[in-house]
């Protein structure tokens, strides 16, 4: 199964967490090579699995507030250091390892999965929530898939209710016809999906301005 296309680098930007949750590092085997990923579990019944996917920073270290944020949302969250530093397809095979192991943790057995990354500071852990209610069908059904669209023509969200390898496959990746070519593919597989509504990113340096009318960002203002 091929995830190329979910390592979409997004920031999710939330209110800090009141306290740290525990956090387990464990070991991930990945053949002649490993990695390890931390694993932060919510205190109340989790509503969702969450992978963080981090991109050319890689450290799953850089992201603890984040993952502490996710999991007092409600979400069963997994942080792999990605040991790939341009190898991008290859970071991708670590996601689809972990995915595989954490679909054998009792806690996540059943729920719904969502990967995230970290360059869209616009998405909120609202979204999340509301991307886990699509998955279980709250009020209308179960669905198959869910996208927060970006306005560059990718997404900034996936999830899934069970793996979908061919959902991925043939896409052209870091093109502007991404989330129309995955249009077409889940139609093709028969599957019920959703799509919240259109966030933008950052990709290029032309994105630096808009990212520095946010809050917290006026740095980046060039």
């Amino acid at each position: 199964m091929s995830l190329r296309a979910t390592l979409l680098l997004l920031l999710l930007c939330l209110g800090p967490a009141d306290a740290a949750p525990p956090v387990q590092t464990l070991p991930l085997a990945l053949g002649a090579q490993s990695t390890v990923y931390d694993l932060v579990l919510p205190e109340v019944p989790p509503r969702g699995l969450a992978l963080v996917a981090h991109g050319f920073t890689r450290s799953r270290a850089q992201h603890a507030q984040l993952a502490a944020q996710l999991a007092e949302a409600g979400f069963v969250v997994a942080v792999p250091d990605l040991p790939h530093w341009t190898r991008h397809e290859a970071n991708a095979e670590v996601l689809v390892a972990l995915a595989a192991e954490l679909a054998a943790l009792p806690c996540a057995t059943q729920l719904p999965v969502v990967l995230i990354g970290t360059d869209c500071p616009v998405l909120l852990g609202a979204h999340l929530v509301a991307a886990a209610r699509v998955l279980r069908g709250d009020g209308d059904g179960p669905n198959d898939a869910v996208f927060v669209p970006a306005e560059d023509g990718g997404y900034v969200l996936v999830g899934l209710r069970g793996p979908q390898p061919r959902l991925f496959e043939g896409i052209d990746w870091g093109s502007e016809r991404v989330m129309a070519q995955t249009r077409e593919r889940l139609s093709e597989l028969g599957l019920r999906w959703v799509e919240l509504p259109t966030l933008w990113d950052v990709d290029r340096p032309e994105d630096l301005p808009r990212l520095a009318t946010l809050e917290g960002y006026r740095a980046w203002s060039p």
